[in-house]
């Protein structure tokens, strides 16, 4: 819950961008030790919404490196990446 928190009070954009970073971190505290997209690719059990995960890793991509804003609802998808990492936390922390 505490990682959710810190996305609180933060514009759609940066919030979907933290919370790729938070995903990844939460990876890496269950011993998974490269980057975000070398995870994805292993797809890893622990990972039920792999797909889901994938969409929402493009668009924290498509926000970081182009230029133009992407014609998605960020505010949608910021609060779908929050629900996204809640699952995945009530999954691995039974």
């Amino acid at each position: 819950m505490r990682y959710v928190e810190k996305l609180e009070g933060k514009n759609p954009r940066t919030q979907i961008i933290d919370a790729d970073k938070i995903y990844h971190a939460i990876l890496k505290d269950l011993w998974y030790r490269w980057s975000f997209w070398e995870i994805l690719k292993r797809e890893p059990r622990e990972i039920k919404n792999l797909q889901e995960l994938w969409e929402l890793h493009k668009l924290r991509n498509r926000l970081v490196h182009e230029l133009e804003e992407p014609k998605v609802n960020l505010k949608k998808n910021a609060e779908n990446y929050k629900w996204v990492i809640l699952a995945f936390l009530a999954s691995v922390w039974k």
